[in-house]
Order: C-alpha cells, then structure tokens, then sequence
C-alpha cells in the first residue's frame, strides 16, 4: 500500500518539462490556426482522427467534417488521405484538440485569410462571481 501511495504522488499527467515515460512534450497548437495536410489517421462514425504535426492529433467530429450531412463518415474519408482542419479549441489538460474541417471550407468561401490565427477569444469564466457583484447602471442592478 506505501508503494501505491508513493507512486500517486509522484505522478503527472503531462510528464513534466522533460517528458516523463511518454517521450518529450509536444507543444500546443495554436485555437484559430488552420492546418493543411493533415494525414487521416482514424475513421470512425463518430469523425475522423487526424495528426496535425508529429505527436500531436486531434478529433474532427463529424458535424464539423463538412457544411453537407454526412451519412457514412466511413464512406467518404479514408486513412491516409488529407485535410485541413482548423483548431476551434484545446478541450483539457489530456490534451485533447478540437478541430474542424468545416470552418476551413467556410473561411475560404467567405475569402478569410488563413495564413494566420484568430486572435484568442477570452473565455468567461461562469463560476467567477467577482463581477456578479458589479452593478449594471448608474442606480445599481436592473430587476
């Protein structure tokens, strides 16, 4: 039991600066960034896995793979084949890496430039009441 106890305290889920038994830490990539070629490394009927750099893979769901319904995400993409996708979010520390193939063809309708990411969108944290205190008008908060 001492063991185990020793064990969980010394555990870490990312591996520390230096990596741990996982290899090196792959860094983050960038929320707003688009990501061309990157190789399919998994189809399910849930979307499609895809590996952004070496190390680093995310999911595309499959509401997010096209501005079309898909039916049979197995059907219409294949490992191997590419896409680009767009990273929408970091999701948790596990680093799991929300993509989407959808916004790409979006952007380069509507003409954006994907040379360079959106800039970080601040992120309301709900469960910080500093501001619920604050009042709203010149005569406190409206009712």
């Amino acid at each position: 039991m001492r063991f185990l106890v020793q064990e969980a305290n010394n555990f870490s889920p990312v591996g520390g600066a230096g990596g741990g038994p996982r290899g090196p830490r792959v860094a983050d990539p960038e929320v707003g960034k688009i990501y061309e070629g990157c190789p399919i490394v998994g189809v399910h009927p849930f979307g499609c896995f895809v590996q952004l750099y070496e190390g680093k893979e995310g999911l595309v769901h499959v509401s997010e793979l096209s501005t079309k319904r898909i039916d049979s995400v197995e059907a219409q993409f294949k490992v191997g084949e590419t896409m680009d996708v767009k990273v929408l979010a970091l999701k948790d520390v596990k680093g799991k890496i929300r993509l989407s193939r959808k916004a790409v063809l979006v952007d380069r309708a509507k003409g954006v430039d994907d040379k360079e990411p959106v800039a970080a969108i601040k992120v309301q944290n709900f469960s910080d009441s500093s501001d619920a205190d604050a009042p709203s008008g010149p005569d406190g908060p409206e009712e």
